[in-house]
């Protein structure tokens, strides 16, 4: 099973259905009503938040030599330098290495934002203004709505850091969902409700919590680790930096993606 975004601050590890996240909406359980530093607590709990993919991937238990390698990108919707590495390396990446099951994709939108608490809800200022909160909540939703479906939340966020601007966020953010087949009218109940702000509060913890902190964006850990030589390669290739990373046999895609230069 492929595993998705890795879980917030004291939780641990990946997998949550959409089932299981539209039935904790429509009848919140009230321990998914706490904050969210306690939905890792349990399987019971992290099932009933719709979080139980999160909290496996953030355990980081010790690796075996033939592990998948985990590839996460903490970013924002309207930055420029997040939406050319998304459509330019990660999601490019990731669909060559999909099948071969050597790749995780962890995304994070949350990036240089800030957020207060308002009563039970908590407001985001966003770096590129108020359209990318909404595009970061968009985003943050999908992937936890579509959860065990990667193919589906990352095809959908292409769409959406390939189109939007911040004229046109929850317009194209819809179109790319419509295209798609994906529900806008989850995606968007979601995004501007309670359960979205914690959603995204929890993107928040996490990019708050990374040891090194974030300096920019987009930011890239390849198995937890942040540094700049893993950053640069992952600009540059990240397909050949995840292939030189894993440890076990390499699939074909591996052997070409080295092979993919010209010598004199």
């Amino acid at each position: 099973m492929q595993l998705l975004v890795t879980a917030l601050m004291l939780c641990t590890c990946t997998a949550f259905a959409s089932s299981t996240v539209l039935r904790f909406n429509s009848n919140p359980n009230r321990d998914c009503n706490q904050s969210p530093s306690v939905w890792c607590g349990s399987d019971d709990v992290a099932e009933a938040c719709g979080v139980s993919s999160q909290c496996r991937s953030a355990k980081r238990v010790q690796r075996t030599a033939a592990e998948p390698v985990e590839v996460t990108i903490y970013m924002e919707s309207l930055c420029p330098d997040c939406k050319a590495f998304f459509n330019k390396q990660l999601y490019p990446a990731w669909r060559k290495l999909n099948a071969s099951g050597i790749m995780m994709v962890d995304v994070v939108p949350y990036g240089n934002a800030k957020e207060t608490i308002k009563g039970h809800r908590w407001i985001f200022e966003c770096q590129h203004g108020p359209a990318e909160c909404e595009g970061n909540q968009v985003e943050t939703c999908a992937i936890g709505l579509l959860n065990d479906k990667p193919d589906r939340w990352m095809a959908y966020l292409s769409c959406v850091e390939e189109r939007s601007t911040a004229d046109n966020m929850l317009q194209v953010a819809e179109q790319c969902a419509v295209a798609l087949n994906i529900s806008w009218d989850h995606i968007n109940t979601c995004s501007h409700n309670e359960w979205g702000d914690k959603l995204e509060h929890w993107m928040a913890e996490r990019t708050r919590t990374l040891n090194p902190p974030l300096q920019y964006v987009p930011w890239v850990t390849i198995n937890g680790v942040h540094n700049e030589d893993i950053q640069k390669q992952a600009e540059a290739n990240l397909l050949q930096l995840v292939c030189s990373t894993y440890k076990g046999a390499k699939p074909a895609e591996c052997t070409q993606a080295v092979a993919s230069r010209c010598y004199k």
